[in-house]
């Protein structure tokens, strides 16, 4: 078949698909002016309910350097774009991250943005009437950040061979820098708002759930969920060299355990064991935004670590063909078409991904935790040893629970700003409210997220029951410290006093009957020393019992004079100075 029969074939095509568009519209809106007004979607904008006729071809990159001569490259001109007080801090933030790529090696795919494959993407026709159909652009998934521009550079609907791209689905794996330039470059100026917090707030780790509608211009929604959380397994530590030239992947902290002892019973008995690894805490993070015009046109951006979904390079082919960012959890031809049916479907199995992950870290945790309390108990271990072993043992039991501390402190920051986030969304007449009136599925979905974030709630309580367990720990431990210095103090001032009472005045003696015997008053014999010795140890009793006594009454009287002093300066400085007669 040649190429003008295929373009005819797809003409043809559209032609019949824009029909079936504007009947299933026209019998919506027929179907709408029957019903009353609070059976439809009241709290989402009527205006999503029909398909905008807003085809949102324009790539803000390139308006922003036609109409306002834009300095800079790419990134500066697409993070600058929204005009908030914080876009130049993501702009520092994204042109560090993307330090030595450059949108010119994407498109001749050089270096990583040629080999990775670490993209995904879905296009499908959608509309009203149309659930079910399976038409589509067809993508060899999974694709390098080349495959994913050269994909996003053509264009979105009225192409003259490829179907529209109403419904689009754009997952990364680690998301490079060389898969932010193909975004940016491509990317439309209503998606824009969207695409630019999902690349913010996945790079620096931030927790958001939230619901946005443009209150001027042309009216656009925005759903946005981040979940940043902490992954515990056991794995080589990364290298602790310099940094590598180029960033592949989004900076997480990687944070060593291995001096909490996590080590079960069953796990120390297996003989293959790697010794090179160790356990750790890994930052993940995953990123869903969703963005466009009415409830069949938008975008979604899934950006996901790959220590949470794996390697896309390895899927095979039948994994490929289930929806990404929904973590393959359905097939890409029974798609979930409504946005907010869409979005809320993968809310409710990330979340519960994530709910999974605080249990396992943080009863891990807590068993070691209380476990090592019980085993260096400062009343247990007060009678053991000697005083300076006793110290040493404090000392290391002290620094160990102020670690412990610092890094439950981290966890329940986290935990804390994602729940926080749910209450703001969740709260009545918020974010929440504009799934009201959603299909069933969707309601069993929110009534799911909102068990899962009770389960967060009461892993937040015992994270902060754990976190108060080792400020106690702490706490008793300084408290033993202090008792043990206070301890070797009276045990040297004991010594202290026995030398200078005792050897001092020994000392002394010995040192005048080694003088010669012109210098000194009275005649040097054997018997003389011990009496020379008593009379010191008695001037040094009498001299340090005065001392003791008349230091109080020194220092009183030292202070009154001072004070005196001042007066006098501050009486004098406020006189004025006379003229003599």
């Amino acid at each position: 078949m040649g190429s003008k029969t295929k373009k005819k074939l797809a003409k043809k095509m559209k032609l019949t698909l824009e029909n079936e568009f504007r009947e299933a519209q026209d019998n919506e809106l027929r179907q709408a002016e029957t019903k009353p007004f609070n059976e439809i979607e009241s709290n989402w904008c009527p205006e999503f309910s029909t398909i905008s006729s807003i085809h949102d071809t324009e790539r803000l990159v390139d308006v922003r350097k036609e109409e306002r001569d834009a300095l800079g490259d790419n990134l500066e001109i697409f993070f600058a774009a929204s005009g908030n007080v914080d876009s130049r801090f993501e702009v520092e933030e994204i042109k560090d991250f993307c330090l030595g790529s450059s949108l010119t090696d994407v498109i001749s795919a050089k270096g990583p943005a040629g080999d990775q494959r670490i993209a995904w993407i879905d296009d499908r026709v959608s509309g009203p009437g149309l659930e079910g159909s399976k038409v589509a652009r067809d993508y060899k998934n999974p694709l390098t950040a080349t495959g994913l521009y050269r994909a996003l550079d053509k264009l979105r609907f009225n192409d003259e061979v490829l179907p529209d791209a109403a419904r689009r689905l754009v997952y990364v794996a680690d998301l490079s820098p060389a898969c932010i330039h193909a975004l940016v470059a491509t990317a439309s100026g209503l998606q824009a708002n969207g695409l630019r917090d999902a690349i913010s707030k996945h790079l620096t780790f931030q927790s958001s759930i939230a619901v946005k509608i443009s209150s001027a211009g042309i009216r656009t929604f925005q759903l946005d969920l981040h979940l940043p959380f902490f992954k515990l397994d056991k794995s080589k530590p990364p290298p602790n060299g310099p940094p590598q030239k180029g960033n592949v992947k989004p900076r997480r902290r990687w944070t060593d355990l291995s001096f909490l002892e996590l080590e079960t019973r069953e796990s120390q008995k297996e003989e293959h064991q790697d010794p090179n690894e160790v356990w750790g805490i890994q930052e993940a993070h995953i990123s869903c935004v969703v963005a466009g015009t009415d409830n069949w046109r938008w975008i979604a951006y899934g950006f996901v670590d790959t220590e949470i979904d794996g390697v896309l390079a390895d899927a095979d082919l039948e994994e490929l063909k289930m929806d990404q960012i929904s973590a393959a959890n359905f097939e890409m031809t029974t798609p979930i078409w409504n946005v907010r049916d869409y979005w809320i479907k993968i809310f409710e199995i990330r979340i519960d991904y994530v709910r999974g992950q605080w249990h396992y870290l943080i009863r891990k945790l807590e068993r070691s935790i209380d476990l090592y309390i019980e085993a260096h108990s400062p009343i247990l271990s007060s009678g053991t040893g000697s005083r300076r072993e006793r110290a040493v043992q404090v000392k290391a039991d002290f620094d160990w629970a102020r670690q412990v501390t610092d890094i439950l402190s981290r966890f329940y920051g986290v935990l804390s700003d994602t729940i926080v986030s749910w209450k703001s969304f969740s709260s009545p007449g918020e974010d929440i409210s504009y799934f009201d009136g959603t299909c069933a599925n969707t309601q069993l979905s929110l009534r799911a997220i909102k068990s899962t974030f009770r389960d967060l709630q009461r892993e937040e309580k015992r994270l902060d029951e754990l976190k108060n367990r080792c400020t106690a720990f702490s706490k008793d431990l300084e408290f033993r410290l202090h008792l043990e210095v206070k301890e070797a103090a009276v045990e040297n001032g004991d010594i202290s006093e026995i030398n200078t009472t005792v050897f001092y005045p020994i000392a002394l003696a010995i040192s005048i009957f080694s003088m010669q015997q012109e210098f000194i008053p009275f005649q040097m014999t054997p018997r003389v020393l011990p009496l020379a010795v008593i009379l010191l140890m008695f001037m040094v009793y009498a001299i340090r019992l005065i001392v003791r006594h008349a230091l109080p009454w020194w220092l009183l009287l030292r202070g009154r004079v001072l004070l005196c002093i001042k007066r006098h300066e501050a009486d004098g400085g406020n006189k004025l100075p006379q003229n003599p007669v």
